[in-house]
């Protein structure tokens, strides 16, 4: 009985290391990207940890982020898009990731930007509402709201979608690791990645080598035109 409870007691201090980990890994992130206006990594973070921990303890670690975020910012209307948008895309990206995929990772993380920037507006009008703003004139005040953040929100997109492109495999590969799962699936895409590039980079430097003439055509193609020219 000891040592099942010691077993149990051991699990619940990993667990919450790791997310104790994790929250403070969010927090420290987008202060670290706070000077770049509308980039942040926080949904490349929350997209790995949902794919190699889970929805529970990744939402957990979310919030506490949102929590903290609060404790340094104060209470506004982003709040409540903190809590709702950020524990939506733990989840989402937990049911969508449960085998790695760059694909599927990149679609959840541009899907959720766009909603990011439509859920934001729609508290904003939610607030402005409760101001006493006509309910007549909030398809307007979401319209002007919207444009408004219009260039925000694709920067946002266009931001997340390179981030999670690029470096969504190689901290899930970590994550794995770390964790001491197995990473076969993983090394798989890897490898495809790499060969797909290792081809396209050989096909260009073959095109390079080809000897050329002084009209810089290559000798085969330059062949190929005198004969078409005798026949």
């Amino acid at each position: 009985m000891q040592k099942i409870g010691s077993g149990q007691n051991k699990s619940a201090s990993v667990n919450l290391t790791y997310v104790a980990v994790m929250a403070a890994s969010l927090t420290v992130l987008k202060l670290a990207l706070s000077f770049i206006p509308n980039v942040e990594a926080v949904t490349l973070l929350i997209i790995c940890y949902a794919s190699a921990f889970g929805a529970r303890r990744t939402m957990t670690a979310t919030m506490i982020f949102c929590t903290v975020e609060i404790l340094l910012y104060g209470f506004g209307s982003w709040v409540i898009l903190y809590y709702i948008y950020w524990n939506a895309l733990a989840f989402t990206a937990a049911l969508c990731l449960k085998k790695p995929s760059p694909v599927v990772a990149v679609v959840v993380a541009v899907v959720f930007t766009v909603f990011f920037g439509v859920l934001s507006t729609a508290i904003d009008v939610m607030f402005a509402s409760v101001n006493g703003v006509p309910k007549s004139e909030l398809g307007y005040l979401f319209s002007a709201y919207y444009i408004r953040g219009a260039w925000f929100y694709i920067v946002h997109v266009v931001s997340n979608f390179c981030i999670v492109t690029v470096l969504y495999l190689p901290v899930t590969v970590t994550l794995y690791k770390i964790l001491g799962k197995d990473i076969s699936a993983i090394k798989s895409l890897s490898l495809i990645r790499k060969r797909f590039s290792k081809k396209r980079d050989s096909k260009q430097s073959d095109s390079k080598r080809l000897p050329r003439n002084k009209s810089g055509l290559t000798e085969n193609l330059q062949h190929d035109i005198q004969n078409k020219d005798g026949f």
